[in-house]
């Protein structure tokens, strides 16, 4: 699952923000694929595909994927996110 970013993203939005081009696509996103399949949370994924996240090809777990040491993280569905 591609997730690389780089360390120098500024605030959304801003002209200093700046993402690897290595992201997940919108079938990769593990996210999508169970939120949008299921009962769980379907009203964000249709919130997301009508976002500018979407439309930059900006899936959830491109800024929600955590690592286990990051305070802020929990296990879900066998990812860590925030």
């Amino acid at each position: 699952m591609p997730t690389t970013h780089e360390e120098n993203i500024g605030p959304v939005g801003s002209e200093s923000e700046t993402r690897s081009e290595d992201r997940a696509s919108y079938e990769e996103d593990p996210c999508i694929e169970c939120h949008s399949g299921s009962d769980v949370m379907p009203a964000v994924i249709e919130d997301w595909a009508s976002s500018k996240h979407a439309n930059n090809n900006v899936s959830c777990i491109d800024c929600h994927e955590g690592e286990e040491s990051d305070p802020d993280t929990f296990r879900h569905n066998g990812y860590w996110v925030t």
